[in-house]
């Protein structure tokens, strides 16, 4: 989900930035491509999902042609971010899908 959301945004910038490049579409591609390779690698899911919503929003608006794909990326990009980071390495589940975490035991959701 998060190469759904990452890959077509970066490959839209590159495609912009070989043809004519505009100033302050620069400045929103640039965060556009920030947020993506956040995405992409996991790091600060809810923040860089966020951010990501709000520039496809803003480019659903801007742009004439075709702005569907901003819509869906944008809606898988909230989405990403409503869901958060996942479990880390210090999460565990157990086969019947209660949680707990190792180590500490602060954590038990026992079923």
């Amino acid at each position: 989900m998060r190469a759904v959301a990452a890959i077509p945004p970066v490959q839209h910038v590159i495609a912009g930035l070989l043809t004519a490049p505009q100033p302050l579409l620069g400045l929103v591609e640039l965060v556009e491509v920030g947020a993506a390779a956040l995405l992409l690698v996991g790091f600060w899911t809810p923040v860089a999902g966020a951010l990501m919503a709000t520039v496809q929003l803003y480019l659903a608006f801007s742009h004439y042609h075709d702005p569907w794909i901003h819509i869906t990326l944008g809606t898988v990009a909230a989405a990403l971010a409503m869901l958060g980071p996942g479990p880390g390495p210090w999460m565990r589940v157990d086969s019947d899908g209660s949680a707990f975490k190792s180590g500490t035991g602060e954590l038990e959701v026992r079923g």
